[in-house]
């Protein structure tokens, strides 16, 4: 499935407004997705690149909030590399 608010990777469905984690245990941030950037490729394959913000940034003690944004790869988000948290 393609669209501008959801995205499926395999049996993982990325949408707007969910939120992940990294899997990363000494620098933990969380992202929360903004845009699914949806795109065919000359190879007729499709592609998306999801645009989140960094709501909540974790390096050992110090916490902050930055609210930077993050592009990150679909099938990326939808890896092992993060933890879905939250549907919306």
């Amino acid at each position: 499935m393609a669209s501008r608010f959801a995205y499926r990777v395999g049996e993982h469905t990325i949408r707007v407004g969910q939120l992940y984690r990294d899997t990363d245990t000494t620098t933990i941030r969380t992202l929360r997705v903004d845009h699914l950037d949806v795109q065919r490729h000359s190879d007729r394959r499709w592609y998306c690149q999801v645009s989140c913000t960094v709501i909540r940034h974790q390096h050992g003690e110090n916490v902050t909030e930055p609210m930077e944004p993050v592009s990150v790869p679909a099938t990326r988000l939808a890896g092992d590399a993060y933890l879905l948290l939250s549907e919306y």
